[in-house]
């Protein structure tokens, strides 16, 4: 429907899609619309927080990612495994077994996400500590949340704290790293990240708030560890690969990163719908009292992502269960290099967030301003009762999407009927 370049991660099997309207009710950027009998994406509405695939009863909504084919390109990779991917298995012992798996799997090296979060509440820290900020800040760490600030909240952009996500700093240090140990040229070093959901994906393809990324590519979390029970048996501990803290591995569940941070004046929110009704308090300068909010388009946080492999509510008691194992234990190499970082400027974003044009009626003012004439003049002809049953989520969508020449007003089955 929209003619600029968005990559989506999110994918429409249209052979499945019987057109039944569940993802159109469920989709909180009114992206997704059902013309002739198939659920279609408008592009630039679309935040691939995966929510029409959670929602969708023939499973007819999919992710595309990267798969361990791509390896080939690089002449050293990296494992990236997401914070949620601890939460998969039942016993934290079993953790470093399945981290060795990605050995087997191909992959030359493994390095924690999580020990990136630390350096991000450090980051969040200091900057809370700055005069003059906008407050409350909301995390950049969920890249639907900032995607659906672009297209639903533009004016809470600046809200956005300007710092990069942990899976961004986690490469960026990972590959410098290795770079160096091996004497070899970063470029031919592959970082991989386990996804946990679609809107990683797209964030490694599409970044927002800079331009180049330190990641090389996204491979479902599901897809992985589905291989790695299949192999279990075959796995050898090479070497000890997990070094995250309790607090870190924390930040895969709700609440895990306000934890971190040295202020109480902190709200913690799951669930898109939920993060909508929170934003909209903000917006309405409901929320000046609190410093930071922590959201998550996914229940219960990174653990419900829909490529997860663990039920999220059993991967979030996971989450709290292993926090109360050595819950002093610093990881004081990541604090350390964490106030250096920011104090270098490294780990924040290089570039303003901007809202999306999703409202844009036409780039010629004149006519954008006889088409919103056109539009209020077809509302007052809908019912107004939003039932979806047209393909568009609401009337005024629908009344958008005829303006624009995506529908008509016969689509409406109240003014059909009431024609006949």
């Amino acid at each position: 429907m929209d003619k600029q370049n968005y990559f989506h991660s999110v994918r429409i099997l249209l052979d499945k899609c019987n057109g039944c309207t569940h993802c159109i009710r469920a989709c909180e950027t009114e992206a997704i619309r059902v013309r002739n009998g198939k659920a279609i994406i408008h592009e630039v509405r679309c935040i691939d927080c995966g929510e029409c695939i959670r929602i969708c009863p023939r499973e007819a909504i999919t992710t595309t990612s990267d798969s361990l084919d791509a390896l080939k390109r690089f002449d050293y990779n990296i494992a990236l495994p997401s914070t949620s991917f601890a939460a998969q298995s039942p016993t934290t012992e079993s953790l470093n077994k399945l981290l060795n798996g990605f050995l087997y799997l191909g992959f030359d090296d493994v390095f924690e996400t999580a020990r990136a979060n630390q350096i991000v509440a450090q980051s969040i820290n200091l900057r809370l500590q700055e005069k003059g900020i906008v407050k409350p800040y909301i995390s950049s760490v969920c890249p639907a949340i900032v995607r659906l600030i672009q297209v639903r909240f533009p004016s809470l952009v600046e809200n956005i704290i300007p710092v990069e996500a942990p899976l961004e700093i986690a490469g960026k240090i990972i590959k410098k790293r290795k770079a160096l140990e091996l004497g070899i040229d970063p470029c031919k070093i592959g970082v991989f990240y386990i996804s946990p959901c679609p809107a990683r994906v797209t964030s490694i393809k599409q970044p927002v708030g800079t331009i180049e990324t330190c990641v090389d590519g996204a491979i479902a979390l599901r897809e992985i560890f589905n291989r790695l029970l299949l192999n279990i048996d075959k796995i050898e501990i090479k070497k000890e690969l997990a070094h995250a803290t309790p607090a870190e591995l924390r930040w895969g569940a709700v609440g895990g990163e306000v934890r971190l941070l040295n202020t109480l004046k902190t709200i913690s929110v799951d669930g898109i719908s939920n993060v909508v009704h929170v934003l909209n308090k903000m917006e309405n300068y409901d929320l000046e009292d609190f410093d930071f909010v922590e959201a998550f388009a996914c229940p219960c946080g990174c653990v419900g992502g829909v490529l997860n492999f663990e039920n999220p509510y059993v991967a979030k008691q996971r989450v709290y269960l292993n926090g109360r194992k050595g819950e002093d234990r610093q990881d004081t190499e990541m604090i350390e290099l964490g106030r250096n970082m920011y104090e270098n400027g490294e780990i924040l974003l290089t570039h303003q967030v901007e809202p999306r044009p999703v409202l844009n009626l036409d780039s010629d003012m004149r006519k954008a301003i006889q088409k919103l004439e056109k539009l209020e003049g077809i509302l007052l002809n809908l019912p107004g009762i939003d039932c979806g049953a047209c393909g568009s989520p609401t009337c005024r969508a629908l009344a958008e999407d005829i303006v624009q020449g995506y529908a008509s007003i016969t689509d409406c089955v109240f003014t059909s009927s009431n024609k006949e």
